[in-house]
């Protein structure tokens, strides 16, 4: 408490508004009490990095350990959720156990960003836009990165097949869960455990699941849930909490470290201000929205006043956000900023750095050449019994489904090969080929995902695929395989009662619909009062019903016109 008073205390007089001096001044004449205890711990790191910043905090940390704090009882606060997401990977991989709403998300990973890449990679390999994350991801240990990007990004297939063995040709025919597991090996993404993947290839195997192996559905599926994906962690973990600023408000803990107190006091992002014009003018409006530069100022006297108004509230904002990180601690608190002073010596107090510096030599308390600065007592604290935990890694675990001792046995798999069974099974397995269907080019893909996926075995793809070529190219079916066809499979529709109907396959042409059902088996009246059903429901919606076919999908195939 009086390291907190003392130093706002101090650089209030920093702040240009004269109201908002007087508000801090007065707001930071706090009564201290007796309590033992209050440790704070101020440093300046002489190079300014991630890696510099992280190495700091975890000195911090095996500090906090020794004076008897356990994990659950440290919170690093920073301003930005990109340094959380920075501190979070590293700690993590010093197996340090972490938790942060914003660095849990499966999409604050880097390599999970790469993965997602490669997905879209796999289905428009010239697209540039998006490709050029793959060697900007794998470039960042290079030293001119812009170089290797650019250099690889126009032969991006050919430099992954050749540098990581990725033929991106030939694992594009592979399911989503081996593509990615595939993936990770070959660019080592895992080489220790890394929470981020183990999540993410559990979401790979849901999507798969639920969707079977389509890199189309797994990039909506991503796009619709990578906000909300993230790490599951168990309730009552004791783990460090890494958090913004923001979400900090309200909460206090017993250790607080606070990295990255190196802050551009007036930095915004994408600042705007409205300005007052004439309404004749401008079209009526008496207000524009306008980019905050250091030209408004000469936009007359409103213009400099507005800005400098912007200015301060931007002071005021920046001093609360201090105000917020140095207040959560109650019993530890240490600030990690960094030594950044002008050319001719002066400090720069648009810095945070520059108002603890200025605070340091202000009370007499700064020494050249040290960057370490200590105020009250360390006392040891004790945890409270029960508290500690047993704590290990998991390593990435890879299925090495190359080898030649894995195999896969499914369900579908057995049924080919039994009399008994291909009636039970076949009618299934077609319709699941064929609603994945459009045009005749698409026979083949889906096939070689049936086979990946255990649907067919390679002793009867042969005669699936003989058998579904025989059905699309039958005379009487093969124009409603075309490509200039508008084609509904497995598409349900909603009847006026409440209840639905799902055709095998719709094929619209204007304002008429060919309905087309697929059948295993003897002949049955049932089918053609199925096929009335979806014919009338059509109608019902205003379309004209051309054709209705039932397809015999046996030995031979039967073709019928109802």
């Amino acid at each position: 408490m009086h390291f907190n008073n003392n130093f706002f205390q101090n650089s209030s007089s920093i702040l240009e508004n004269p109201e908002y001096q007087v508000f801090f001044k007065a707001g930071n004449l706090q009564e201290t009490n007796n309590k033992d205890g209050g440790y704070v711990e101020l440093s300046f790191l002489p190079e300014e990095d991630d890696k510099a910043y992280a190495l700091k905090v975890m000195d911090a940390i095996g500090h906090s350990l020794e004076s008897g704090f356990d994990y659950g009882d440290i919170c690093i606060v920073v301003r930005k959720k990109k340094h959380a997401v920075a501190l979070t990977d590293f700690l993590m991989s010093q197996s340090i156990p972490v938790v942060s709403s914003d660095s849990l998300l499966l999409s604050s990973s880097p390599k999970v960003q790469f993965l997602i890449s490669l997905a879209r990679f796999s289905l428009i390999s010239d697209y540039k836009e998006t490709n050029y994350k793959i060697p900007e991801y794998l470039s960042e240990t290079k030293e001119e990165r812009h170089d290797f990007v650019h250099t690889h990004l126009t032969e991006l297939n050919l430099f992954l097949k050749s540098e990581y063995d990725f033929d991106i040709d030939k694992v594009r025919g592979q399911s989503l869960l081996d593509f990615m597991e595939h993936a990770i090996k070959v660019f080592d993404l895992a080489p220790d455990s890394d929470a981020h993947l183990l999540s993410f290839m559990d979401f790979v195997f849901d999507t798969e699941q639920q969707n079977g192996s389509d890199f189309h559905a797994l990039l909506n599926n991503w796009e619709l849930k990578s906000n909300t994906l993230s790490i599951s962690t168990p309730e009552n973990t004791s783990a460090v909490l890494v958090v913004t600023i923001h979400k900090s408000k309200g909460l206090e803990f017993p250790v607080v470290i606070f990295p990255y107190a190196n802050s551009n006091i007036f930095e915004e992002i994408d600042p705007k201000l409205w300005i007052p014009v004439d309404p004749k003018i401008f079209m009526g409006f008496d207000e524009l929205l306008i980019s905050k530069k250091q030209e408004v100022k000469n936009y007359g006297e409103i213009g400099n006043a507005l800005f400098e108004m912007e200015q301060q509230k931007l002071q005021l904002d920046a001093f609360n956000l201090l105000y917020v990180a140095l207040t959560r601690a109650i019993h530890s608190l240490y600030i990690i900023s960094y030594y950044d002073i002008k050319k001719d010596g002066t400090l720069k107090t648009d810095y945070y750095s520059g108002l603890f510096l200025k605070y340091l030599k202000d009370i007499g308390a700064w020494r050249d050449g040290v960057l370490e600065y200590k105020f009250g007592k360390e006392r040891k604290y004790f945890t409270p019994e029960g508290k500690e935990e047993k704590r290990f890694t998991v390593p990435y675990l890879y299925s090495y489904k190359d080898r030649e001792t894995f195999k896969i046995h499914t369900k579908a798999g057995m049924l080919w090969d039994t009399n008994r069974e291909i009636a039970l099974e076949q009618g299934n397995v077609y319709h699941h080929i064929l609603e994945n269907i459009s045009t005749v080019h698409d026979l083949e893909p889906v096939l070689d995902k049936a086979l990946k996926k255990g649907l067919v075995t390679e002793s009867s793809y042969g005669k699936v695929r003989e058998t579904l070529f025989n059905l699309i190219q039958h005379p009487k079916l093969e124009e409603y395989f075309q490509e200039d066809n508008i084609v509904y499979n497995e598409r349900e529709l909603l009847l006026s009662d409440g209840s639905s109907l799902i055709p095998d396959r719709v094929v619209l042409k204007e304002d008429a619909v060919i309905i087309i059902d697929y059948k295993t088996g003897k002949k049955s009246p049932k089918y053609k009062e199925q096929l009335e059903s979806y014919a009338n429901a059509y109608e019902e919606m205003g379309f004209k019903v051309e054709n209705k076919i039932i397809a015999y999908i046996n030995k031979h195939i039967i073709v019928e016109y109802i």
